[in-house]
């Protein structure tokens, strides 16, 4: 039972570092694999790294590239990160903390 998390874990990662390579090029090959990524994940119960999951659309599963298909924002009055993917129009807020600074 491990064993098949682990290998469904690394297959994951594989998945993602293919649609990065391939999204320049054959857009709807990555879309692909980020769609089979969340496929494995749930069969599994393995869940997808937070950096990986924020680089899908939770919508139309689309895989996101900042710049071209999908905006990243700051919001400083919600103390959110807007990501809105162009395909749907969805818009996904995350949280985040302000660091201190040290004068």
């Amino acid at each position: 039972m491990a064993a098949e998390k682990s290998i469904a874990s690394e297959r994951i990662g594989i998945l993602f570092r293919l649609a990065a390579k391939r999204f320049g090029k054959y857009p709807e090959y990555s879309n692909r694999y980020a769609q089979l990524a969340r496929k494995i994940s749930m069969r599994n119960n393995v869940t997808i790294p937070q950096a990986l999951k924020r680089r899908m659309c939770r919508r139309c599963g689309s895989y996101l590239v900042f710049g071209k298909n999908a905006t990243l924002r700051i919001s400083p009055a919600r103390r959110a990160v807007l990501i809105t993917c162009m395909a749907c129009s969805n818009v996904s807020r995350y949280p985040y903390r302000k660091t201190a600074t040290h004068a």
